[in-house]
């Protein structure tokens, strides 16, 4: 009730609420993202994205020395027995973690 009674006695206040909606009207008509094009993609990306969308097998890790490779065994046991009751095969376990780690 007291908001209605301030906004009839304070011309100032209705004024300042119609300019902060027509300032929100306008940022929000202005707002674009312009226009979308789509990039077009060299011969060789595409092959390699449908090479690798169609491709079953995990990808193959490759380690920089013996410490990163005893890493990634460690943690991959120690996953792969987490996992165990909720990925009974080892070989799809198994790839989980290479892709996973990938």
């Amino acid at each position: 009730m007291q908001l209605v009674t301030m906004m009839r006695l304070s011309p100032l206040y209705a004024r300042m609420v119609v300019l902060m909606v027509v300032a929100l009207l306008v940022a929000v008509s202005t707002a674009s993202a312009g226009n979308q094009r789509e990039e077009v993609l060299a011969n060789a990306i595409k092959l390699a994205l449908a090479r690798s969308i169609t491709d079953p097998r995990p990808p193959h890790l490759n380690f920089a020395n013996d410490a990163e490779r005893i890493e990634w065994q460690r943690w991959s046991e120690s996953v792969s027995k987490r996992l165990h009751s909720r990925m009974p095969d080892a070989m799809v376990r198994s790839e989980f973690l290479q892709t996973l780690w990938y």
